[in-house]
């Protein structure tokens, strides 16, 4: 899509060179094609802000969960062996100490995950990052 809106920018840009007779409407098809020409060539470098799995071509999404403490090893083990529906069965709605991070597909085709624990301003690794895929 920003191709196109790319190459529409750039028509735009030429007619508006070509309307010499009607110098308002020049000015304005120019200003807008420049503007529209800055937008969509900035939308074909910038990286993309969506992951995709391209295996599937499914968009990964990323959730947060919180868990208690006290249930650091259940929390552990589920993710280790890949149960993630154990993993956010186990989580809290409140602020809690430990947190898992689970990025996975909707088929959960890939499903990627690490528990972090809260010190002090900021959250460390607590397990490694397991990934499984299907």
């Amino acid at each position: 899509m920003p191709v196109v809106a790319t190459l529409l920018s750039v028509a735009v840009v030429v007619l508006s060179s070509m309307l010499k007779d009607m110098e308002d409407l020049s000015t304005v098809l120019l200003t807008i094609g420049v503007v529209a020409l800055v937008a969509s060539a900035a939308k074909l470098v910038a990286p993309s802000k969506v992951l995709i799995y391209t295996p599937t071509g499914e968009k990964i999404r990323r959730s947060s969960l919180n868990h208690k403490a006290e249930l650091a090893e259940r929390v552990e083990h589920a993710l280790g062996s890949g149960n993630t529906e154990l993993v956010r069965a186990l989580a809290v709605k409140e602020s809690a100490p430990l947190m898992t991070v689970l990025y996975s597909t909707p088929s959960e085709s890939l499903i990627a995950g690490q528990t972090l624990e809260y010190i002090p301003y900021e959250y460390q690794p607590k397990s490694k990052v397991y990934i499984f895929t299907k």
